[in-house]
């Protein structure tokens, strides 16, 4: 499809619902990078009984200490220290890569009330399918503990 079909079908969509009288949502925006600085502690156990301990350290988008715990009890437990990683990113996020080479990315980020600390790509780091029932971190940027839900 052309510029101009993809133009012209989108400009149809939009004379079609203000024909019938719908309000057009305006395009989503990404959230404004923030400066991640951090000290902060994480300890809780989600609805599916897998329990999460991990703490943080970061300065000025640079992470100086982290340790992040999965323990599903019987399932068995996976570990991410920050001696296992690189950082790769400090901007937009942070992301820090396995030195294993087996693509297990670590991402940290900030939104306005909280600061995240996620994974992408680390089953193999993990006993199966214990990552698909840990959930990201959130913490509370003032604080440092777990943010309220």
């Amino acid at each position: 499809m052309s510029i101009h079909s993809l133009r012209r079908f989108f400009l149809f969509g939009l004379v079609l619902a203000s024909v019938a009288g719908c309000t057009v949502p305006s395009p989503l925006r990404p959230i404004a990078e923030q400066t991640v600085s951090l000290s902060g502690r994480c300890e809780g156990t989600g609805q599916t009984g897998v329990r999460e301990s991990s703490a943080l350290t970061v300065t000025a988008n640079t992470v100086r200490a982290l340790s992040w715990q999965v323990d599903g009890g019987q399932r068995g437990q996976c570990r991410f220290d920050l001696a296992d990683f690189r950082q790769t990113r400090s901007r937009p996020h942070i992301e820090l890569a396995a030195r294993s080479g087996t693509g297990c990315r670590l991402m940290i980020w900030r939104d306005p009330r909280h600061i995240t600390l996620s994974h992408a790509g680390c089953e193999r780091q993990c006993p199966s399918g214990l990552l698909a029932d840990a959930l990201p971190v959130i913490f509370d940027p003032v604080s440092g503990g777990c943010a309220a839900s």
